[in-house]
């Protein structure tokens, strides 16, 4: 060809080899990297059996992490309600220190360390701060919204024979320490005048004391009384409260609260020594016959030795009265019937008594009257009185009452002595429910005296006994009845206890008995009702077993 050399053929031999050489070492190259990719292979089965590895470790802390968001969001919700009570403790806290630095601070107190000095106070629009022993000999009018505070290591002396503040207008006392001279005269607070006091109409007492007077707060009037305060009363103590020779006001009460109440709580009230009731609220909360009808609350008070009764609330309706502790009632006060002592007397209609401890009650444990009144979950233990039958010492006397209900209460070593102790009894009522209530140690469960229609007694659990030196003339029952009208005795539990061994049946069934009144009687051995007067009815009374 032209332009191009011709060769011969060992140079195109030649040539031909020197073209084929590269391919053919690549071919090895290629092997080898062949080889190699082999040994990845190998090492990435090893990755993916660490990356299985990791799935399962992966998997175990998602299950943990489930858990884990269960708990906190557990923790979560109590973080909020922490964080809810801590702000209202913290606000509560603040609330008090600016209160303090307010009292404390020369430009918005007044600091009273005379009489003269009070009564130059309380014409100013200021809180009062009492410093040292404050002697008070004359009576004081509050006509303005009044702060009164003692610093500590301080208190008021005051001498008056009768009353000390007369409360016109709203009024605050907070750990104010007052003290009478003696026992047997004065009070420190005084409600009343011509006029509620001011529209704001409160008495606020927290913290403090009354020590020795005759009675401590007084509310009284009549129908046309002005309206009173709404009140709150707190944490106060008061100890050595009237006394035999003081038959005034004290005789009511240390507090005493009377005629057109507008909404009181009493609470925390620690009672020693009142010769009079600790607490006496009467005449209030019944809506168109008190003008205001706004309910009471009285709440976790100690009143330990009281004379006449603990708690009163004498025709005060819708009263509510719960987890108060009362110890020793002694008795002593006198009336044209007798000696008296009750622990509790709640004589105002829609009213409860819950969850109370009365313990050493003279006469009567708790006393319910009236209407529509709910007596729940209540401990009574021991009475103390050894009087007359006409007078028998009861642990829950119900007179008077209508369609209310008595459950789960506890009566404890309510005992026979010379003259018998009854724990409920139950006389001139009708449509009473007394349901689930326990007694043990007693000697009469439940008499339902004269007078008494629609009365329901059903499971409650006895353990009857006797008490030791007991008049042997006296019966031990568990249930017994003078009525015998419209009655339910069902489904009731009765043990003899140590003290009552050897009972025959008939004696054990007769621990349910009615009596042949104005309606007839149950005859436990032929099984059947015997009739008395006809038409009245007798309900039913079956299941109840006794052993």
């Amino acid at each position: 060809m032209e332009g191009y050399p011709t060769l011969s053929e060992p140079e195109l031999r030649r040539l031909l080899a020197e073209a084929t050489q590269p391919a053919e070492d690549t071919q090895v190259l290629l092997a080898a990297h062949t080889a190699q990719l082999a040994g990845h292979d190998l090492r990435l089965d090893g990755h993916d059996a660490v990356l299985a590895t990791h799935n399962a470790r992966i998997g175990g802390v998602e299950s943990s992490s489930s858990n884990h968001s269960g708990r906190i969001a557990a923790l979560e919700e109590d973080s909020v309600d922490y964080g809810q009570r801590l702000t209202a403790a913290e606000q509560s806290l603040q609330s008090q220190l600016t209160d303090i630095q307010a009292l404390q601070a020369n430009e918005h107190a007044t600091v009273v360390t005379d009489e003269v000095g009070f009564a130059a106070a309380i014409q100013q629009d200021r809180p009062i701060l009492f410093k040292g022993v404050v002697n008070i000999a004359g009576q004081h009018n509050i006509t303005r919204p009044t702060h009164l505070r003692c610093l500590p290591e301080s208190a008021v002396v005051f001498s008056n024979p009768t009353w000390w503040l007369n409360l016109g207008a709203p009024l605050t006392m907070v750990d104010c320490r007052w003290f009478g001279v003696s026992s047997d005269q004065g009070y420190a607070l005084n409600i009343g005048g011509t006029q509620r006091m001011g529209t704001d109409a409160t008495l606020r007492i927290s913290g403090g004391c009354f020590k020795t007077m005759g009675s401590a707060i007084v509310m009284t009037g009549g129908p046309s009384s002005p309206l009173g305060p709404r009140t709150w009363i707190r944490d106060v103590e008061m100890e050595d409260i009237g006394s035999s020779s003081y038959m005034g006001l004290g005789l009511e009460g240390a507090i005493t609260l009377a005629w057109h109440l507008g909404m009181t709580v009493i609470e925390g009230l620690r009672s020693l020594n009142s010769h009079g009731n600790p607490i006496y609220m009467a005449e209030s909360g019944e809506p168109g016959v008190h003008s205001l009808g706004e309910p009471g609350v009285i709440r976790g008070c100690v009143l330990k030795n009281y004379v006449r009764n603990g708690i009163e609330t004498f025709t005060a309706a819708s009263v509510g009265i719960t987890d108060n502790k009362l110890y020793g009632g002694s008795g002593g006060f006198t009336n044209t019937a007798g000696p008296g002592g009750i622990g509790i007397s709640m004589a105002g209609s829609n009213s409860s008594c819950i969850g109370n401890l009365v313990e050493s009650a003279y006469e009567v444990a708790i006393e319910c009257y009236t209407r529509w009144n709910l007596v729940m979950g209540n401990t009574i233990k021991t009475l103390t009185s050894d009087i007359s039958d006409a007078r028998a010492a009861v642990g829950l006397s119900v007179d008077n009452c209508f369609d209310s209900l008595i459950t789960g209460n506890n009566f404890l070593n309510i005992l026979h002595l010379l003259h018998p102790r009854y724990s409920t009894r139950v006389v001139n009522s009708k449509r009473i429910s007394l349901i689930g209530n326990n007694y043990r140690n007693v000697s009469y469960g439940c008499l339902v005296d004269t007078g008494c229609e629609e009365i329901t007694f059903k499971g409650n659990d006895m353990i009857v006994g006797t008490g030791v030196g007991a008049n042997p003339s006296l019966v031990n029952r568990g249930y017994g009845s003078l009525s015998d009208v419209k009655q339910f005795v069902l489904l009731n539990t009765l043990r003899a206890g140590a003290s009552l061994p050897g009972l025959t049946p008939t004696q054990l069934q007769e621990m349910f008995y009615w009596h042949n009144a104005t309606g007839g009687y149950y005859d436990f051995t032929s099984g059947s009702i015997i009739a008395g007067s006809p038409g009245l009815g007798f309900g039913n009374v079956s299941q109840n077993l006794a052993t």
